[in-house]
Formats: structure tokens, sequence, C-alpha cells
């Protein structure tokens, strides 16, 4: 029972250290990645705190209603970013009544596996590491913003006018990828769209776009494959290279994007229930073993019926897609009932030995009386 339950604190431990997001905050074509020397991990509702300060929209955050305890806790873990504001918030605030930005780019991209490797060192990290949370994060921010009398939008990812950019993508980046498949078509479209609605993003007062090509990748070909590392490169150098400096270029302009890394999959422990899911459907053998790491060790990639390579785990105690989590609930069943069935069957007898043997004129074990010494 002790073991079972230190495994359990063991996987929860580790899950709670991979389960965060990378956040990067930056105000100025000037300022190198990198600058917090302690990065914070903070809670999402901290986060969102920030946020709400950046866009003076503070006084009508949730947070105000809570519960004294939890409301200090959010304060504090805020404030362990916002003192540190120095290093990424590059605008002078001399006075309070002017707002502290005129603009601000908030860009959700999923399916990160290392996000140190497309953009350096984070500003911080953030405890959620699912990417409709960072949605609804943002839609709360333009709901506050438009409140304000500022504009406020979400962008979208794909083009309003139906142009095909894949050509162009090619004239850009070159011919790394078959534009002839859906999620290359895609990544393509979604990138390039991108780099047109950036005069768009910078008339409003805050704006949200989403990117999901990376996230595509992953799951089609795993985070290994070719088409997955050219797609980390070129959103490297999307952000370096057009995003970052053309949000923030102008002068007197008082702007600051915020860009949050989400991972390809979220960490999940399930104590009782099996996952529901069919897992995912890969086209290649080799796509299987690199979106899951060879089946985590812990299995072979097979093809099924329906003609998708899934991962085939070794035991019945290894459970989901890429047969990452271990299942020590039946372990766990072993020994806490064996434990039980041996309580019982001790108390058992020891309340047998004390009913029958204990008695002095109760009705007990006959006991046999010494026989007497031999008299000559």
């Amino acid at each position: 029972m002790k073991l079972s339950g230190l495994v359990i604190s063991l996987i929860s431990a580790s899950t709670t250290v991979m389960a965060r997001s990378a956040v990067y905050m930056m105000s100025s074509n000037e300022q190198p990645l990198g600058l917090v020397d302690n990065k914070p991990t903070i809670s999402l509702d901290a986060y969102s705190m920030v946020m709400s300060q950046l866009t003076d929209t503070a006084d009508t955050h949730p947070v105000m209603h809570w519960k004294d305890a939890y409301q200090q806790q959010t304060f504090e873990s805020a404030r362990g970013v916002w003192n540190n504001r120095d290093a990424w918030l590059h605008h002078d605030q001399d006075d309070v009544f002017t707002s502290k930005l005129d603009s601000i780019l908030y860009v959700m991209v999923s399916g990160v596996e290392k996000p140190e490797e497309i953009f350096g060192e984070p500003t911080f990290y953030v405890t959620e590491n699912h990417g409709h949370a960072y949605k609804d994060l943002g839609n709360d921010n333009i709901k506050s913003v438009s409140e304000s009398g500022r504009r406020a939008e979400k962008l979208s990812r794909e083009s309003s006018s139906g142009e095909d950019y894949t050509e162009k993508f090619q004239q850009e980046y070159g011919n790394v990828f078959d534009l002839s498949k859906k999620p290359e078509k895609s990544f393509a479209k979604e990138i390039m769209n991108f780099k047109n609605i950036l005069t768009e993003a910078k008339s409003n007062g805050f704006s949200t776009i989403r990117v999901k090509g990376l996230k595509t990748f992953a799951k089609e070909y795993g985070v290994k494959s070719t088409q997955y590392t050219e797609g980390e490169r070129i959103l490297n150098e999307l952000f370096e290279k057009t995003v970052i400096p053309e949000f923030l270029d102008g002068e007197n302009r008082r702007a600051l994007v915020s860009i949050v890394f989400t991972p390809p999959k979220h960490a999940v422990f399930r104590k009782r229930a099996l996952p529901e899911d069919e897992g995912t459907c890969y086209k290649t053998e080799e796509a299987c073993i690199n979106g899951t790491s060879s089946c985590s060790d812990r299995g072979s990639c097979v093809i099924t019926e329906n003609e998708c390579y899934s991962c085939q785990c070794k035991s019945t105690s290894y459970q989901g897609d890429s047969c990452q989590i271990e299942n020590v609930v039946g372990d766990f069943q072993l020994l806490f009932w064996t434990g039980i069935g041996l309580i019982i069957v001790t108390v058992g007898s020891l309340m047998f030995v004390y009913n029958n043997g204990g008695g002095s004129d109760s009705d007990g074990i006959m006991m046999v009386p010494q026989s007497l010494p031999k008299q000559d």
C-alpha cells in the first residue's frame, strides 16, 4: 500500500512538473530574451491577472470577487512576474492616467515540444498546458478591453479573401513541404495569413491569434519528423524576422507581444478510468515511432484494421495512445484487499481465542487438570 501510494505521488509530481507552458513577453526590438534570472512558474489565473494589469482592466478582473485566501495567492504569484517587468516592459509609466500600452498582440502556439529550441529562454512559465484555457483567457481580455472603449478582436487564422498563399510560401521558405498534403498546405496558409494581418493587429488595442499548424504536424508525423522540425524553424523565423519587429515598430509606439507555447500532449494520470479515446492515427510506422517515442519504450507500432499505425503495449498495465500511462490501480487493489484480508483473519483469530479461552466461569475450552503427585 505504501509502495503504491509512493508511485501515485511520484507520477502526480512528475506530471505537475511537465504540465506547464512557456510564455514570452516582448515590448522592444532591442530586448534580448531570457533576462529574468529566476523564471517563475505561475498559475493561469496569475497570468490572467498580469494581462489585465497590462490592459488596464485589473479593476474589473474576477479575482476581485474571489475568496481572500485564493485571491491573495493569485496576487502573490502575479507579483513574482510583475516585479521583474523591467526585463520585458520597456515603456515608461510616467502618467498614471495614460494607458500602459497602445496595443497588445497575444499569440497562442499549440503543439510545441521544446519552446527553448524555437525561441530561447521564456520570460516565465504557466502551469496550465491546455490550449483552450489560453483561448478563453484571450476571449476574456477581448471582452474587458472592448468594454473599456478600445478596439479588441480575435484574428482569423484563415484568409478572409480566400487567397491561396501556397505559392508565396514556397517563394519565401522554399520547397520544404509537399503542399499537396492537407497538413502542410494548412500550415503554409496559416503562416502567410499571419504575416498579412499584422497591420490590422497594430491598430487594435488588443488582438489574439492561435497557431495550430505545429500541433497538426506533431499529431500526423510526430515531433521528430522532418515536417515538425521545419515547422519549428519557420515559426522561429516568422516571429523573429516579421511578427515581433513589425508589430513593435513605430515612433513612440507602446506595444507588447505575448506568446504562449503549449505542449503537444497533455500530461494526464487517471487513477480509475481507462483512456476512452481511440488513439492517434499515424499513417506510417515511422510517424508512429517518432510521435510516441517508440511507444514510450513500452510497446511497438503495429498496423490496425483502419490502416493506421498505433501502439500495442507490452502489458495491460500500460495504457494511453503511446503507452505513456502506467496503471497502478491493479497493484493497489491487490495489495489493499490482501491487507484487508490479513487484518480480518488476524482479528478473527484473536477474537476466537479470547471468546474461548479467556473466561473464568464461562463455557470455554476445557482445561485438562494436572495429575496429582503419586503418594506412597
